[in-house]
């Protein structure tokens, strides 16, 4: 599922004039990046846990539209406030991805959390997202 995941974050990206570039990197803890400037994210197909990509490919996403500048590495657990936006705004692009097939009833959060290994401290906010999606978006 992860796989088919991860293609549908990418289509948002590629709907968004944002190029990617799949690949094996030196390692499988070499994070993503993504060169504002130039609309490019790079992820490793190499990373370690497989399920973290679509999350990490809509955060590289998310430093694009947020307007960040320079090239960026994935940092989740960063408290710099760049990076915590990031966050922010990649849980927006994945949780309407996730849920649109979904109704409300199906809803499972932790599943969700799970799913995508979206970080603890970041639970609270991604399910208040998916309340927030639910409530205004459908």
């Amino acid at each position: 599922m992860m796989t088919d995941f991860l293609a549908r974050v990418l289509n948002f990206a590629l709907a968004e004039d944002i190029g990617f570039d799949l690949m094996p990197l030196r390692h499988p803890d070499t994070p993503p990046l993504v060169d504002t400037e130039n609309r490019h994210i790079v992820l490793n197909s190499s990373w370690r846990d497989q399920n973290e990509l679509p999350f990490q490919a809509a955060h590289e996403i998310a430093h694009i539209e947020n307007g960040d500048i320079g090239i960026q590495h994935y940092s989740p657990c960063s408290d710099v406030r760049t990076e915590s936006a990031a966050n922010r705004r990649a849980l927006e692009i994945v949780v309407p991805l996730y849920f649109s097939d979904l109704e409300f009833e199906e809803a499972n959060g932790d599943k969700f959390v799970n799913d995508l290994r979206i970080p603890a401290w970041l639970w609270d906010e991604a399910h208040s997202k998916i309340v927030n999606y639910y409530l205004f978006e459908t």
